[in-house]
């Protein structure tokens, strides 16, 4: 059966690729009538490899926002529990991590999005100032913002940076920018200057900022598009058009609170959230009334679902894209659920690893070639 299905994979990208649409603007029509409830990422890939993250000084990596492919290594960054960054090797090893978490020289508060570039690590905290350590997490300098409330970060050419700041609504009613600095935080210029109260354009709440090749794709989640930004301008790349809504019907684009109650009971799909995209893939998330639902395009070959899971029928909560691999997180509170489940024993395998629910704590790594 699995054959026969990638068999009918396999003529759906040698005729989708003929269908590639040469433009630099591109509506994508998401028919989210026809959801299927769940999709196997093993059925539509072509491998799978698991990485277990294993540390013999006990750390905890409490979740993975974040995962940044850094030659032979990983970083994952963990925003909202431990939060810290850890860098591991291609089999798992924990080789080092950062966890600062204060006000003094090399500490942050909180951190809000991570970069790497010529041989180190550099953290966006909120109070406007990027910590720099090396890839042995020692630290090296700071660099102070000329930008508040900072939320995401991008590095161009090795040394100037895109910033993304949501703006403090006690004095402007949570103005939001995209900031172009040096590398000294300077501020050149800014772009897409936004207001939430007048419902016009908002980022949307995951991962502002996704670098592809010579290009920085942002967000805009109540208008269901994804900007570029490239040779300091910034540019309408793709519209997410749900159903029969088109992009400029999102009930955020309306004062009318019975057009917005509307669009919760018809369950219109009305909020892009967090996105990623390279030359082949496009994944993002996405709210339809109250649910969330995920969408893969696999060179032109969709796939929309409530999840996706992986072996054992556990979901796969997808994280990164790179190249033509999609990177997803297997957490051991997920694998635990199911092992209470009526799934024995509890020792699960993914590939020739055990997994054993009852012990690990630090999430699993599953990373699907597509």
């Amino acid at each position: 059966m699995k054959n026969v299905f990638n068999l009918v994979l396999l003529l759906f990208f040698t005729l989708g690729c003929k269908n590639t649409p040469n433009t630099s603007e591109l509506f994508k029509n998401i028919d989210i009538s026809h959801i299927e409830n769940e999709i196997n990422l093993s059925n539509v890939s072509k491998r799978v490899k698991y990485v277990k993250i294993e540390d013999d000084e006990g750390k905890i990596i409490g979740s993975v926002d974040k995962i940044i492919n850094y030659e032979d290594k990983m970083v994952l960054v963990d925003k909202s529990i431990s939060k810290a960054v850890f860098v591991i090797d291609s089999v798992g090893h924990i080789l080092c991590s950062i966890d600062r978490k204060g006000n003094g020289p090399g500490e942050y508060l909180d951190i809000k999005d991570v970069v790497c570039a010529n041989d180190q690590i550099e953290i966006l905290d909120r109070q406007g100032k990027i910590e720099v350590y090396d890839f042995e997490g020692n630290y090296l300098h700071q660099i102070s913002l000329d930008v508040e409330y900072g939320k995401a970060l991008c590095k161009i050419s090795g040394k100037d940076y895109l910033v993304y700041s949501h703006g403090d609504w006690s004095k402007d009613g949570d103005i939001e920018r995209l900031f172009f600095t040096n590398e000294v935080g300077k501020v050149l210029s800014s772009f897409l200057t936004t207001n939430v109260v007048s419902g016009f354009v908002n980022f949307s709440s995951g991962n502002t900022l996704w670098p592809n090749g010579e290009e920085i794709f942002v967000s805009s989640s109540l208008d269901n598009s994804i900007y570029a930004y490239s040779n300091s301008m910034v540019s309408k790349r793709i519209v997410l058009c749900f159903e029969k809504y088109s992009s400029t019907e999102s009930p955020y684009n309306t004062k009318s609170n019975d057009m917005k109650e509307k669009f919760l009971k018809e369950g219109g799909a009305y909020y892009m959230d967090k996105f990623m995209i390279t030359n082949d893939l496009l994944y993002f998330q996405f709210l339809y009334g109250s649910r969330m639902g995920f969408y893969l395009a696999v060179r032109n070959i969709e796939f929309v679902a409530k999840k996706f899971i992986g072996e054992n029928g556990i979901m796969n909560l997808p994280i990164h894209l790179n190249n033509n691999c999609l990177y997803t997180i297997i957490d051991y509170s997920n694998i635990k659920f199911y092992s209470n489940s009526n799934l024995e024993p509890n020792v699960l395998s993914f590939g020739n690893i055990a997994f054993d629910a009852n012990s690990c704590f630090n999430p699993l790594i599953a990373i699907y070639e597509l």
